[in-house]
């Protein structure tokens, strides 16, 4: 999830699309595609609101499944 993050820190628009395109390269399994695209518009979502609230409880929920697939797929 490190050039996830890397991207967003940087100011690259939210675009989930390109974020599963990629995860689809490395062939992650469709199973997990879901969880990251929640990660990605967590993210999204999280940057634009404050650090609590719905938004935020999301992006942490989301960010935990991310990570258990981070270390699957490095």
């Amino acid at each position: 999830m490190r050039d996830i993050d890397e991207t967003q820190e940087k100011g690259d628009s939210c675009n989930p699309a390109e974020i599963l395109e990629a995860a689809k390269e490395l062939n992650v399994p469709e199973h997990h595609i879901r969880p990251l695209s929640w990660y990605v518009t967590g993210f999204c979502l999280h940057n634009k609101a404050e650090r609590h609230g719905p938004a935020h409880r999301f992006y942490l929920m989301a960010e935990r499944e991310a990570e258990a697939i981070a270390v699957i797929y490095g």
